[in-house]
């Protein structure tokens, strides 16, 4: 899998991830007390569950980042503590040490569950998974997704890139016929990444 083939430099991809990161931290900022166990576009996952999958996915980062194996990766990415009622605290804590992580040289080949990638690729899965699920949280919560307009039209290129990875994506299932391109880069990144708006 090569990386995708843009302009930019890695610092642009760490800001977009930033961007990304505190986009879905305003989604979860937002959820009322009672909304926690509403349903969201990602099939059989809670708003709850969501919130929880991208915090193991930042602790996957650390543990990634800091060299270890794919297994030893999968173990050390826990979700939230259920003993912690600070929700928002653990999130951002965790994107914190994912972000520090990132600083990293993106050239190195870390483990991931699709292969052996750099970790440039890596940040780039990371970017559009949290674009994914901020407008998850704020579909299933009635809010309005604070989607970044530089981490969105960058998060269209990587889904256009890796096209066919996404298709094999539980989380992000799409067809290879799909119809995706429209006028807004909001809804072609989502309809890339097996969302209809």
């Amino acid at each position: 899998m090569a990386d995708l083939d843009w302009p930019g430099s890695d610092g642009e991809l760490r800001d977009a991830m930033e961007r990304a990161m505190a986009g879905f931290a305003e989604a979860a900022r937002a959820v009322q007390p009672g909304q926690w166990d509403l349903a969201t576009p990602c099939a059989d996952w809670s708003v709850h569950d969501v919130v929880d999958h991208v915090v193991a996915g930042e602790r996957f980062v650390v543990s990634v980042m800091s060299g270890a194996t794919l297994a030893e990766s999968v173990t050390a990415s826990v979700g939230l503590n259920p003993d912690d009622a600070d929700v928002i605290g653990q999130l951002t804590t965790a994107a914190a040490g994912a972000l520090e992580a990132f600083a990293q040289p993106l050239d190195q080949v870390v483990q991931h569950p699709v292969g052996s990638i750099s970790a440039r690729l890596f940040l780039q899965y990371r970017i559009i998974d949290q674009l994914g699920h901020t407008w998850d949280v704020a579909q299933a919560t009635g809010t309005s997704a604070q989607l970044d307009p530089l981490a969105v039209n960058l998060g269209v290129k990587i889904a256009q890139a890796e096209r066919s990875t996404l298709e094999r994506s539980k989380n992000f299932a799409t067809r290879a016929d799909d119809d995706v391109e429209t006028g807004d880069p909001v809804t072609t990144l989502m309809r890339l990444m097996g969302r209809s708006s």
